[in-house]
């Protein structure tokens, strides 16, 4: 842009981590990606998780009880294997609120508790070393649960995934359950210093699971007034820059098309922040060639200011990009003005 003054003010509002420069560099934005809408169940899909295939190989190798089993279900991301048995007919207890993953190689299974059958969730299916593995998903509460095999040989085995929110640990992978489709479950995360968290969900059971999600503070108040949905094609992943704090993440089902176990994970990175002005009176300088890092934080509606000086009538490129949330109800945006001293309003994006 051709600018005529020698004082001109740069005001920048973004959603997250940005950087401006003064002159030649290239900018790419990113655009809200349109998602796949998805009805019904996961029916006869390949298993996409590390944690389930591990479940699925351990049928087939681990120890088996027998005669008249009583299992207790395990944590699936506390014990890699499930329980099993080779018995047609099994008490299993689980000990929370969660989703009980159910596996088995031979006859059609039936969980119940006391004589009413459970809805099955979720189907799926995956082939090891040459046999079929199938897996079926029961949404439970704590209590003690009848699994049985209507015929055949075959080996049944238990794993739950809880649906009960947890705390993360910083860029780990929490597997857990969808108890109800509606509910909001919350997990908590540590900001160790000013930065930004990325927050990436994916369901166990489908390529194509969708969840909503809203980050919270302390208190579990929002900060923000929309829920942002995640897809596959922007990598079920969004980011929100944070003061030093604890928060919590808030996790929402999108509707029936989701997988009933998937996986919630938060990285945190300490971001480097460079001054700049709460106001136009307070602008900073930025020169030719200069980089600029700085970051909005999440809930917080406040623009930065910088000013530049030329001593002739010249062009300026203006150059500005960064990390920002990239899908759903809520995304990263850029807007930026270029001012006159004498309060113009040359530019606006």
């Amino acid at each position: 842009m051709m600018l005529k003054r020698k004082f001109v003010a740069l005001a920048v509002s973004v959603a997250m981590v940005f950087t401006v420069l003064s002159t030649g560099a290239a900018f790419a934005e990113s655009e809200t990606p349109a998602g796949e809408e998805l009805t019904g169940n996961v029916q006869s899909v390949e298993v996409p998780s590390d944690a389930l295939e591990s479940g699925t190989e351990a049928l087939l190798q681990g120890e088996i009880a027998s005669g008249g089993s009583t299992l207790q279900a395990p944590d699936i991301n506390r014990v890699k294997n499930p329980v099993m048995t080779s018995d047609n007919t099994a008490t299993v207890i689980v000990p929370t609120q969660a989703v009980l993953i159910m596996y088995y190689t031979g006859g059609t299974p039936e969980v119940k508790r006391g004589d009413a059958a459970l809805t099955v969730r979720d189907y799926a299916s995956q082939t090891v070393s040459g046999t079929k593995v199938y897996i079926r998903t029961y949404q439970v509460s704590k209590g003690s649960y009848t699994a049985k095999r209507s015929y055949g040989n075959g080996v049944m085995g238990f794993q739950y995934a809880p649906a009960t929110g947890a705390t993360l640990a910083n860029n780990k992978a929490y597997i857990a359950g969808s108890y109800n489709d509606g509910q909001t479950l919350f997990y908590r995360v540590q900001a160790s210093a000013n930065g930004t968290i990325r927050v990436s969900t994916r369901g166990e059971l489908s390529d194509y699971s969708m969840y909503k999600v809203k980050l919270f503070n302390a208190a579990k108040k929002p900060l923000s007034r929309g829920w942002e949905t995640l897809y596959r094609s922007d990598n079920y992943s969004t980011v929100y820059g944070v003061r030093k704090g604890t928060y919590y993440v808030g996790i929402i089902p999108y509707g029936s098309s989701h997988s009933s176990v998937y996986d919630v994970a938060a990285k945190f990175t300490k971001r480097p922040i460079d001054a700049a002005g709460a106001s136009k009176k307070k602008a900073k300088k930025i020169k030719q060639g200069q980089t600029k890092r700085g970051m909005v934080f999440i809930g917080e509606n406040k623009g930065y200011w910088y000013k530049l000086k030329l001593k002739k009538k010249k062009t300026v490129r203006i150059v500005t990009g960064g990390e920002f949330g990239e899908g759903g109800d809520r995304y990263g945006t850029l807007r930026y003005e270029m001012i006159y001293k004498a309060g113009k309003v040359k530019y606006l994006r």
